[in-house]
């Protein structure tokens, strides 16, 4: 009997693969936020530029603190000095607490992180 996998099953294996295409539509389709969150933060596993992108259009796509909390952490993964305005911009513009200290943590690695991978 064949069983189907779950969708976390699911953004695990499209995250270790590398299969961004997947995890950004999911992440931006998916109706609940719990599973949005989890194929953002997939997408921390992704060293490629849309990657980063997608990250980053979180924040003005997004407004579930549960999801923004894991694109900061998934940026505090893989962004890079080229990303570090951008957060810090982030940074000003964000409201929630929360976030904005996600997003912090993020801008520290990414100002101790060469100009890419």
């Amino acid at each position: 009997m064949f069983f189907s996998k779950s969708i976390d099953e699911k953004i695990e294996v499209w995250g270790k693969k590398g299969y961004i295409g997947k995890l950004f539509k999911t992440a931006r389709t998916h109706p609940d936020q719990r599973v949005r969150a989890r194929a953002y933060a997939g997408m921390g596993n992704i060293r490629d530029l849309s990657a980063v992108e997608a990250l980053l259009e979180c924040f003005k796509l997004d407004e579930a603190v549960i999801v923004k909390v894991s694109c900061a952490k998934a940026l505090e993964r893989i962004a890079t000095r080229k990303e570090f305005d951008k957060i810090q911009y982030l940074i000003d513009r964000e409201d929630d607490e929360e976030v904005k200290e996600a997003l912090k943590a993020a801008s520290i690695a990414a100002k101790d992180r060469g100009e890419r991978w």
